[in-house]
């Protein structure tokens, strides 16, 4: 009886410690998961039915499963081919993640050995006790505390209820939206309708050997209905700079406003990773590649959101950058990679060692959920703006840090013949409709163009 008792407390005892090492690590690289994951209190059940080898692999899985909702928050990838390029670039990626995924890993064999070969000790009707008792106690935990939203994502668990399942959670987020289109192989392109801002203001015909321009897509940068947020994002740039500003129409996600306005292009899908080059043969960034340009691309997030990493090169850049390529000091939280404020010392560097070039800059941290850690800037209040929705609040928040950054990149680059457009790629993303409509002028993005050249 001691004996069996004792196994009931090891049992008990490494189910604590599962959840509380997943909940920690996860705390530790500022990532989201549910406090109690459910689906270990099934392998107790399992146990009942089933032999101890698939007890054993079903806890192994899992546990796996566990670890892969952590990877896929630092690292967002669609399909299991990019979890293994990502494999190929681990020179780039935090050593203090591969240790942190290595030690989990290994705390993964090591605890489902342990927690089989105690299973398999208990008896039965413990067993269904045990696993009645936990279900129980956590439905109701989970019922009180209920935290689901509409802000999670497959590459975000923003918030959950207490007691969750982490398997359905990655299941649902990966069965549907993006990550289920994102698998769509019939591709076809047709000619944009939409207007190509950049062509139109700035021109897609320039190719003097001494010129460079740097093109700015700015993630979620909205024409706002008050005037006076307009104004006062671009209040310092506007007094010390030749600068032009309108807006543009367009409708869409992000890589569709890149197609249109690198290519003129639109799309049916976004896999984009069997793009053919004949079909990008067009795009700005090839034509500029034939007057000998440094033609280069920068973009926080993983190479593989998108297929940016297979489509870019087809455009014509001859240089990507991205959060799985190049040694980023730090990350970033409004979707997971580099810091916008980082690559913008990147692209001043690399401007000032060019003699002609066209560089394109999709920046990342004024991506929505709009994270305020990513903000490292004293910026208005959004009192003082007159927001009230919150995440309208972050969002002009993160913008007008944006361009406290794009202010300091023009003053370290006045001696350059430099054109800077920045654009909108979209209005941002607001979960309540109304608040959207009130704050912002639908289907319109501004942009605003700076002239440094001589």
């Amino acid at each position: 009886m001691l004996k069996n008792n004792r196994n009931i407390f090891y049992l008990v005892l490494l189910l604590t410690l599962i959840q509380v090492f997943f909940f920690a690590t996860a705390h530790y690289l500022g990532v989201g998961r549910t406090i109690v994951n459910v689906d270990y209190f099934f392998i107790l059940v399992m146990s009942l039915v089933v032999s101890r080898l698939i007890s054993y692999v079903a806890m192994v899985f899992f546990l796996l499963v566990d670890l892969f909702m952590l990877v896929v928050q630092i690292l967002p990838f669609t399909r299991a081919t990019e979890f293994l390029y990502f494999m190929t670039r681990l020179e780039y990626v935090n050593h203090q993640y591969i240790f942190m995924f290595l030690a989990v890993m290994l705390f993964c064999l090591v605890s489902s050995m342990f927690f089989i070969r105690v299973v398999n000790k208990v008896e039965k009707l413990q067993k269904l006790i045990i696993f009645n008792i936990f279900i129980f106690a956590f439905y109701i935990l989970g019922y009180i505390n209920n935290a689901d939203s509409t802000d999670n994502r497959f590459y975000r668990v923003a918030s959950v209820p207490t007691v969750d399942s982490v398997f359905l959670y990655a299941y649902d987020y990966r069965t549907a939206g993006f990550v289920s289109t994102s698998q769509l192989k019939d591709q076809q392109f047709q000619i944009s309708l939409d207007e190509r801002s950049f062509c139109e203001n700035v021109g897609c015909d320039i190719f003097n050997n001494d010129t460079k321009i740097l093109f700015i897509l700015n993630e979620s940068w909205g024409e706002y209905k008050n005037s006076y947020i307009n104004k006062n994002l671009l209040k310092n740039i506007s007094a010390n700079y030749k600068i032009k500003k309108s807006y543009s129409s367009f409708r869409g996600v992000t890589v569709a406003a890149e197609l249109k306005e690198l290519c003129g292009l639109s799309t049916n899908s976004f896999y984009l990773k069997n793009a053919s080059s004949e079909a990008l043969s067009d795009c700005f960034p090839n034509k500029i590649n034939n007057h000998d340009w440094k033609v280069v691309s920068y973009h926080g997030a993983g190479s593989t959101m998108y297929d940016r990493y297979y489509w870019y090169e087809k455009v014509g850049f001859d240089e990507s950058y991205f959060y799985d390529n190049y040694p980023w000091k730090k990350r970033c939280y409004s979707f997971p990679g580099a810091c916008d404020e980082e690559i913008s010392n990147k692209i001043v560097s690399d401007i000032k060692e060019a003699k002609s070039g066209f560089f394109y800059w999709l920046t990342l941290n004024t991506h929505h959920n709009y994270n305020l850690k990513d903000l490292q800037r004293d910026v208005p209040s959004c009192f003082e703006l007159g927001v009230s929705n919150n995440e309208v609040c972050r969002n002009t928040k993160l913008q007008h840090q944006f361009f406290l950054i794009l202010e300091s990149m023009l003053s370290k680059l006045q001696e350059e013949n430099l054109i800077v457009y920045v654009l909108g790629d979209h209005v941002p993303p607001v979960t309540n409709t109304e608040d959207k409509e009130k704050y912002f002028h639908i289907g319109r993005v501004p942009w605003v163009k700076i002239d440094l050249s001589k």
